[in-house]
C-alpha cells in the first residue's frame, strides 16, 4: 500500500490525491474463487478531491490522514520488533 499524500494547485483551488483504505480494503476482500463467483468489480483505490482554498484543504487533511495514512502490517510488525529488542 501507498501511504501518499500529494496536494497539487489547480485552476480552481487545489488538488489533494491519495489512497483510499477503505477501497483497497474491499478489493483485497473481493471472492474470486469458484466457477459461480461473481466478484465485486476491483475499483482504482486512487481518489482525488478539489478544494477552494487552503483552509478547506487542511481541515480535509486534519481529518481524513490518520486513517488513511495508517502504517502497514510490515512496518508496524518491524516497528514491535525493535521495541522488544531494546528492552533486551
Amino acid at each position: 500500500m501507498e501511504n501518499v499524500c500529494r496536494i497539487s494547485r489547480a485552476q480552481n483551488g487545489f488538488t489533494v490525491s491519495m489512497r483510499d483504505p477503505a477501497i483497497e480494503e474491499a478489493n483485497r476482500k473481493r471472492d474470486l474463487s469458484g466457477k459461480n463467483a461473481t466478484p465485486a468489480p476491483w475499483r482504482d483505490p486512487h481518489v482525488e478531491y478539489v478544494f477552494e482554498d487552503v483552509e478547506s484543504v487542511l481541515k480535509f487533511l486534519k481529518k481524513t490522514l490518520p486513517t488513511a495514512m495508517t502504517l502497514d502490517e510490515y512496518s508496524s510488525t518491524f516497528d514491535k520488533a525493535m521495541a522488544e529488542s531494546d528492552d533486551d
